[in-house]
């Protein structure tokens, strides 16, 4: 699981990979944007913390468009920073090794296509549908309400969902990924 996989990481191993797909990055947009946060954990529950932080919890903060940079940068391999005018677009920065990237194509395309896998709902779409689905709780109820989300790629697109409260990713943001990707052309 991606807990276990994160508290076997390195002390900063995961800032810094979190870093390297664009999370903090400086962007020269016309309108403010966020680029998310990622705090080193610290202390006797920093390994707990760690935990958390890898699967998207912990203190995690992020925007649907660093999710749809990290999304593109997951599957290409290239750090893109976003831009919102034709023909500027910014410099691509980091890469990550070619092993990291086919892999990391290799999990999201099976968000997609494994039976039973949270994104599975966009399976029937044409082109590869890579991405991955995710819930953010929020609040103080019992159980905690949820946000639910999908960053993905399709061939040069990156894109991400956020549904505000929206609970479960494949009842909440995979239909509405669905809607938008079946208006776009494959």
């Amino acid at each position: 699981t991606a807990a276990n996989l994160g508290v076997a990481l390195a002390s900063g191993a995961l800032v810094k990979a979190a870093r390297s797909l664009g999370l903090g990055g400086k962007w020269n947009l016309p309108v403010p944007a966020f680029s998310g946060s990622l705090p080193e954990p610290s202390g006797a529950s920093a390994r707990n913390e760690q935990a958390a932080d890898s699967y998207g919890q912990g203190k995690d903060l992020v925007s649907p468009l660093l999710m749809a940079e990290i999304a593109g940068a997951a599957a290409t391999g290239k750090t893109v920073p976003p831009s919102l005018v034709l023909g500027e677009q910014a410099k691509v920065s980091a890469t990550q090794p070619a092993k990291v990237t086919e892999y990391l194509n290799t999990l999201m395309r099976d968000v997609v296509t494994v039976p039973g896998a949270t994104g599975r709902g966009l399976a029937d779409l044409p082109g590869p549908v890579r991405g991955k689905t995710g819930t953010a709780e929020f609040g103080t109820d019992k159980p905690p309400k949820s946000h639910s989300w999908f960053a993905g790629t399709r061939g040069d697109i990156a894109f991400s969902v956020f549904i505000y409260g929206g609970e479960g990713s494949a009842t909440g943001a995979v239909p509405v990924a669905h809607k938008l990707l079946t208006a776009l052309p494959s």
